[in-house]
């Protein structure tokens, strides 16, 4: 039987995993990767990350490499790489450096915002990668001029693993270069930028076969040559297919050091009114046959929780049976925009604290506060996508192990939520199912998901509890999301 490899490239740490036949995890290794700051802003050496990937994919796979069957990859989007015959040709700008804003006021002020919604179904910002893509022309002209095309770094690794260039359509949505409704490069956006078109790749779908692994690099992986390599996409979009979201009326919330809210969403809701309003929802592809979705999120999600309990209260996750069974019922309400840098909202801290407000009661509010965001998110966009009501809620990241969190979370969503078996795992597994589609295992990825869909399951357990959360939501609604929305000068 085959097995399938999978690797998943992060902001600070690239992880890859081995699954067997029924995409149950054998082995998984990590190891951190931080950006550098060679040019006076924070980048991703190519020559660096493929080192650190092959190294990591090849000690996953070292014992059984010969068996294993395909190999799919991951990663974060915004972070492009130039690259020429032989590989990239310079340092890819980290997705959250702030070196662009110039230039994205500079394009900007040549548009509105409302017509780059109109065709990326992003919100217009500096954050995407076409900043990026004209920061190298500008700097760095002869690189731009001997660019073969940008790619993601998931399409970099493809390339050099198989020498097919593409690039995927789930990281193609997060340039603010793509039509999404047309699923093809957008000529007014590439214009708009002062970019070359010839400069982007191919498109293919997410989690489809890209090509086969090359003589060269089986041998230095470890694996057969031959075998197909696959792009799951970006990261969410990998974490969604492994989390088996794939139905209209289901959610994943994936809490990490970010948080981010993602839901299927019917493709001509992103042409709506509805949805075309809300800027602070994106739209792009997944990793299923013909699919769309809604993703809205913050910069500081389980950071708000690991901060207060580390930084505040000098303590450890220990902290946390201290809930027992029970919850307190307290005033104190938490803004949990503790990085407000990339997000149009009002600052983290605390309010309507009392004398009676303890450690653990604020710490209560902490997680109560990232709770109502995500209420405030699924009602958003499902505002946004016109169907049915959300139905259930798949949970991964780190903190999908916070118990007293996902209890929280299930009674003020009023629906129940699903913990990921493999919380800090599940795009991993979204590559082994990808693979497992592709070597004929099954007829597709949806199919693949539905068939592997564990996980443990919590119902809002409390009435009085959930009814106390009702009461304070409306009023972080009136605190938090009803205030003046700031865009700090620091960006």
């Amino acid at each position: 039987m085959p097995l399938f490899a999978a690797a998943d490239i992060g902001t600070t740490t690239i992880k890859a995993g081995l699954f067997d036949e029924k995409c149950e995890l054998l082995r998984e290794r990590s190891a951190p990767f931080l950006p550098d700051r060679k040019f006076g802003w924070e980048g991703i050496d190519p020559d660096k990350l493929a080192a650190s990937l092959k190294s990591l994919i090849r000690e996953v796979a070292s014992v059984d490499g010969p068996s294993v069957g395909s190999l799919s990859l991951s990663s974060f989007a915004e972070t492009v790489f130039p690259v020429d015959g032989g590989g990239a040709s310079h340092h890819g700008i980290i997705w959250y450096e702030n070196c662009t804003k110039d230039l994205f006021d500079r394009v900007m002020a040549r548009t509105t915002t409302r017509r780059v919604r109109e065709i990326t179904k992003l919100d217009a910002s500096w954050i995407y990668s076409a900043s990026k893509i004209l920061r190298t022309k500008e700097d760095h002209p002869e690189i731009y001029a001997g660019a073969r095309a940008f790619l993601d770094a998931s399409s970099y690794m493809a390339f050099m693993l198989t020498g097919e260039l593409w690039s995927d359509l789930s990281l193609a949505s997060r340039t603010q270069l793509l039509d999404v409704e047309r699923a093809c490069w957008s000529e007014e956006m590439t214009d708009l930028w002062g970019l070359d078109a010839g400069k982007l790749p191919p498109l293919r779908r997410s989690a489809g076969v890209w090509g086969s692994l090359r003589p060269a690099a089986a041998s230095e992986l470890g694996m057969k040559p031959g075998i197909p390599v696959i792009v799951t996409g970006q990261d969410h979009i990998a974490c969604a297919l492994g989390a088996g979201v794939s139905r209209y009326d289901q959610g994943m919330i994936s809490i990490g050091t970010s948080a981010s809210y993602y839901s299927p969403m019917p493709p001509e809701s992103l042409t709506t009114e509805d949805f075309l309003s809300r800027e602070s929802l994106s739209g792009g592809y997944s990793a299923f046959p013909g699919g769309t979705y809604a993703l809205t999120g913050m910069s500081s999600g389980g950071f708000c929780i690991d901060w207060f309990i580390h930084s505040v209260l000098g303590r450890d996750y220990g902290i946390l049976g201290e809930f027992g069974r029970g919850f307190l019922r307290t005033r104190a309400l938490f803004f949990p925009n503790l990085r407000a840098f990339t997000d149009k909202l009002p600052p983290g801290g605390f309010t309507r604290l009392s004398d009676s407000d303890t450690g653990l009661s604020m710490l209560q509010a902490v997680m109560e506060a990232l709770a109502f965001e995500g209420r405030y998110a699924f009602r958003e966009i499902f505002k946004a996508k016109r169907v049915s009501g959300l139905r259930e809620v798949v949970m991964t990241g780190g903190g999908a192990r916070n118990t007293p969190f996902v209890r929280i979370l299930a009674n003020a969503l009023g629906s129940p939520i699903i913990v990921h078996p493999l919380p800090h795992s599940s795009g991993l597994l979204g590559g082994a199912i990808a693979g497992a589609a592709a070597c004929g295992y099954f007829r597709n990825c949806a199919e693949a998901a539905e068939t592997l869909r564990p996980g443990t399951e919590y119902q809002p357990d409390d009435p009085d509890f959930a009814a106390y959360l009702d009461e304070k939501y409306d009023k972080h609604l009136m605190d938090y999301r009803s205030s003046p929305r700031i865009h700090p000068k620091n960006i």
